[in-house]
């Protein structure tokens, strides 16, 4: 029985081992990095234009950003 309480203790540690790199790499890094290098926000609706020939503005597309720190992922 000592064997099976090692080893679902190995799989917990294993776990929770993963899921704080995951949190650390995705989330906490990026945010750190962000507030010390100054980095710009982007996050927002950002919508893109096209001129036609007559000079004027045609909408083309629209693009959403999130952003943490410095990761931005876009939509």
């Amino acid at each position: 029985m000592e064997i099976f309480k090692d080893w679902f203790n190995g799989i917990i540690v294993a776990v929770l081992t993963a899921v704080s790199i995951f949190i650390y790499n995705n989330y906490l890094h990026p945010l750190i990095l962000g507030i010390i290098q100054s980095a710009p926000t982007l996050r927002g609706s950002w919508l893109g234009y096209d001129i036609d020939k007559d000079g004027n503005e045609i909408r083309t597309s629209k693009m959403e950003i999130k952003q943490i720190g410095t990761k931005i992922m876009h939509q």
